[in-house]
Formats: structure tokens, sequence, C-alpha cells
């Protein structure tokens, strides 16, 4: 009897210690899938194009893009996410969108 009972405090402790491994694992996967997705779904087309004498080069394509391809997707992300951090409720991030939207539009920036 106590065999079993040492056995079975045993078996719960290292299962306990599996399921942390492949908690961690899991997260991993998770935002690994939540990262593709930004740099899927989430497009920014920046309009604001460099006058360098009878040179047009656009901003987002020929600078921002070749630095590091959609990073303006996530840094706004990272931006959503500092403001939930920040105890903002995900209708104001809504709202900041939208109107950050309608903003570029009016000025011709997206």
């Amino acid at each position: 009897m106590h065999y079993g009972y040492n056995a079975g405090t045993k078996a719960v402790l290292s299962l306990k210690e599996s399921t942390k491994k492949i908690s961690r694992a899991a997260s991993i996967v998770g935002l690994t899938v939540i990262g593709a997705l930004v740099a899927t779904y989430i497009n920014f087309k920046f309009g604001i194009k460099i006058h360098a004498g009878s040179i047009n080069v656009d901003l987002q394509k020929g600078v921002i893009d070749q630095i590091m391809p959609q990073l303006l997707p996530l840094l706004y992300t990272f931006f959503c996410y500092w403001m939930l951090k920040k105890g903002r409720s995900p209708l104001t991030l809504i709202g900041v969108t939208v109107v950050i939207g309608i903003l570029g539009s009016l000025f011709k920036l997206f």
C-alpha cells in the first residue's frame, strides 16, 4: 500500500513536470502562428514617396520593406499589445484603428 501511494505521488509530480513542458511548447507554437497571421492578414499600404531629385522612392517598398518585410503591421500589433497591457479596452483599440484608417485615408497616407 505504501509503495502504491509513493508511486502515485511520484507519477503525479512527473505528469505535472511533463504538462509544463507541453504547455510551454504549445504557447511557442501559438505565438508562431499568431506572428504568421499578423504578417499575412494585416496590410499597410503606406503611400508616402520621397522625392530625391529626379528619383521617386516609395517609402514603404523602397526603404521599410527592404529592411524588414511586413514591419509596419508588426509595429501596429505591438502598439495594440502595449495598449492592452496599459489597461485599454479592445473597443478603444477598435476605435483607434478606425480613426487611424479614416485619417490615413483623408490625408492619402494609406
